[in-house]
């Protein structure tokens, strides 16, 4: 499985680009540069997606770096200055892009092509990606797209091996995971922020999904995140909760 690294301070996005490219990669988000380099530091990585537009000295120290190693770069988003790195291994991507294409794009770039989305799949990470704060069902998501609730269950789960709402909470765990390491909002505060309806609502969810607590995981961030879930397979290897949330 390839290890993508994904530098962006956009955290809607981030979210849905690691649930979207599961199964067919590892995505790890940093929001900051400086992470961007430890990472590279610590983890072997296939190809750098820098979804940033503004040009730094840190960001072209970075974008020099990832050449030195012979590292493929994605520029998302990028200013004039840091699309003039373009070239060899780093490519510049138009904007904008949706996260189907994003996706397409990053299975060019690695050895082993990820297969395209139909346009209903697309249509749903989309809104998805813009809606997440609100009370999302099935039937809500497939009339805004303009299709039938059946038809979008049946695609999203033979293209992505996941439900719709499936999709849905691992966005909202990704969300909630970038908002416990990066900021110091409480439970409550990043709950309503993610669409959650309240704390213990979040701190299920959050349990079933990656089999820790939220506090848990914000004191001790595990080394690499855990795949993202269907929920009938959080399900059935829910365990008993420890203390604490």
């Amino acid at each position: 499985m390839a290890n993508i690294l994904l530098v962006s301070h956009d955290l809607p996005t981030a979210a849905t680009l690691v649930v979207a490219t599961h199964p067919y990669a590892t995505t790890r988000p940093v929001a900051s540069v400086a992470e961007a380099v430890r990472h590279l530091d610590r983890w072997p990585t296939d190809l750098v997606v820098f979804h940033h537009a503004a040009a730094t000295d840190e960001s072209r120290a970075f974008l020099r770096l990832t050449r030195d190693r012979r590292c493929p770069v994605l520029l998302v988003a990028a200013g004039p200055a840091l699309r003039r790195f373009a070239g060899g291994r780093i490519r510049s991507l138009p904007e904008p892009l949706t996260i189907a294409a994003l996706v397409t794009e990053i299975g060019r770039a690695l050895p082993r092509r990820f297969p395209a989305c139909s346009r209903y799949v697309s249509d749903t990470m989309e809104y998805v990606r813009a809606n997440y704060r609100s009370r999302l069902t099935v039937g809500r998501v497939a009339a805004a797209i303009a299709v039938s609730p059946s038809h979008l269950a049946h695609r999203f789960r033979l293209e992505t091996g996941m439900t719709p709402m499936a999709y849905v909470a691992n966005v909202r765990v990704e969300l909630v995971k970038l908002m416990l390491l990066g900021t110091d909002r409480t439970i409550d505060g990043i709950a309503e922020l993610v669409g959650f309806c309240d704390a213990p609502h979040l701190s299920r969810t959050f349990l079933r999904y990656t089999r820790r607590r939220p506090g848990a995981y914000r004191r001790r961030p595990p080394a690499q995140s855990a795949a993202p879930r269907d929920g009938a397979a959080a399900r059935r290897t829910h365990r008993s909760p420890g203390r604490g949330r």
